[in-house]
């Protein structure tokens, strides 16, 4: 996530979002699977270079004739693939990963100049965000509502600290958006409660609604938490980020700034 959203800022010639972490551990653990991950994307991208140049070699081929043979839009996707991922690993590469143990960075952030984003993968409806998307990958771990407010608390953000956004997929859904048409939209933000004999017995509400919530119990003063409708694309080809919803039409896509919505606790 951090490597899509990265890439896209780098396009844009914007600086590059740092990734922060609780404690040094945590910053070791990252900076190996963040060379870890660069090392298979320029690995990909010397497959696929590879790949032609062994076609072209067993044809007996030159550049133009391979052109001639796949056709100019084909060889200009396979170059634009080839590169894109040596690009995304670049752009990972110089993610600046800081450890808020050894900087105290949180307590750095100022409201009304930073906005602090928190990753990880979601679902509607969900008090928690994970590392992976299935509980059967190895890694698996749950990041629940609010243990994020506390570990924000006890970081050391200010308790006046309040543009946080969730980049996960269906973060301001509490169930699964038809459309992205704006009443649908609000339908499928809207928390429902249903109750038996005045005890609450099941809740729909989205991620970053459960999250506005537990800040506020945390001691934050008025925190608003932005979430985004639908499935956030990983990589885009321009200087934006997507989301998503899959109809029976095909895929729906829209730029991410165009779904975002604000929650505050209620």
């Amino acid at each position: 996530m951090v490597s899509g959203t990265n890439l896209s800022r780098d396009k844009a010639g914007k600086d590059l979002r740092s990734l922060i972490v609780a404690t040094n551990a945590d910053k070791a653990e990252l900076e190996i699977q963040k060379h870890q991950l660069a090392e298979k994307m320029y690995q990909e991208a010397g497959d696929l270079a590879s790949g032609f140049n062994s076609y072209m070699a067993d044809n007996d081929l030159s550049e133009d004739g391979f052109i001639a043979a796949c056709g100019p839009d084909k060889f200009e996707d396979m170059l634009s693939a080839a590169s894109d991922h040596a690009w995304r690993a670049d752009a990972l590469l110089r993610v600046n990963v800081i450890s808020n143990e050894e900087t105290g960075i949180l307590s750095t952030l100022k409201k009304g100049e930073d906005k602090l984003y928190i990753a990880g993968h979601g679902l509607q409806g969900a008090a928690g965000i994970t590392s992976k998307t299935s509980s059967s990958e190895k890694g698996y771990k749950v990041a629940w509502s609010q243990d994020i407010a506390k570990e924000l608390a006890h970081g050391g953000l200010n308790k006046s600290f309040s543009d946080i956004r969730v980049v996960s997929c269906f973060g301001a859904d509490a169930r699964l958006p038809t459309s992205f048409a704006p009443e649908d939209l609000a339908i499928a933000s809207e928390t429902k409660i249903n109750n038996f004999l005045f005890i609450e017995v099941d809740r729909e509400q989205a991620f970053a609604q459960y999250l506005a919530n537990d800040l506020k119990k945390a001691g934050f003063e008025h925190p608003e938490v932005s979430g985004y409708h639908g499935a956030g694309k990983g990589y885009s080809d321009d200087t934006h980020n997507y989301q998503s919803l899959s109809t029976t039409h095909g895929e729906e896509m829209v730029r991410s700034s165009s779904v975002r919505q604000v929650f505050i606790p209620v």
